[in-house]
C-alpha cells in the first residue's frame, strides 16, 4: 500500500479524548494537520460547534488548540512553525505507537512547557505552551 492509499486516523477513543478537550478548554479556534480520512476532523468539528469556534484543517495566526498527526518525521518541524497564544494545547498522536522520543524530548525542551504523555489510543502527548508560541520562545 503506498503513503497515498493510507488512511492514518486517531482512534477512537482518541478521538473522543480530543473532542472533550477541546471542548472543556474552550477552544475557538483550532488547527489540525493531517486530516487522513477525517475521524480527528469530526472529533475537532464537534468541539468547535460546541464552542462557538472554527476549525481549519490543513493535509498561521495564534491558535488555542493543535492537533498533531501526519507523518511522523514532521511533527517536530510543524511544531517549531506554529504560532500559538499563550496557554495553547497542542495533542500530537502516534507518540506511543511510533516510540516519537524525539518529538516528546523537543516539545519538552520549550521554556514554560507543561507536557505529559497519555496511553490513550496510540499515544498521545498533550502539552500546554504557557508563554505562547515555540517560534516566539
Amino acid at each position: 500500500m503506498t503513503p497515498k492509499e493510507r488512511h492514518r486516523n486517531l482512534e477512537p477513543p482518541s478521538a473522543e479524548f480530543i473532542c472533550a478537550l477541546a471542548g472543556g478548554c474552550g477552544a475557538r479556534r483550532l488547527l489540525e494537520i493531517g486530516g487522513s480520512s477525517g475521524l480527528s476532523t469530526i472529533a475537532l468539528a464537534a468541539a468547535a460547534r460546541r464552542t462557538g469556534g472554527r476549525l481549519v484543517s490543513i493535509e498561521i495566526e495564534a491558535l488555542e488548540l493543535v492537533l498533531i498527526d501526519c507523518e511522523k518525521d514532521d511533527y517536530v518541524r510543524f511544531l517549531g512553525l506554529l504560532k500559538l497564544s499563550p496557554g495553547a494545547v497542542v495533542v500530537a498522536d502516534n507518540i506511543l505507537s511510533h516510540d516519537l522520543r524525539e518529538y516528546v524530548e523537543a516539545v519538552r525542551a520549550y521554556p514554560g512547557v507543561e507536557s505529559v504523555t497519555l496511553p490513550i489510543g496510540k499515544g498521545l502527548e498533550v502539552s500546554r505552551f504557557v508563554g505562547g508560541s515555540p517560534g516566539q520562545v
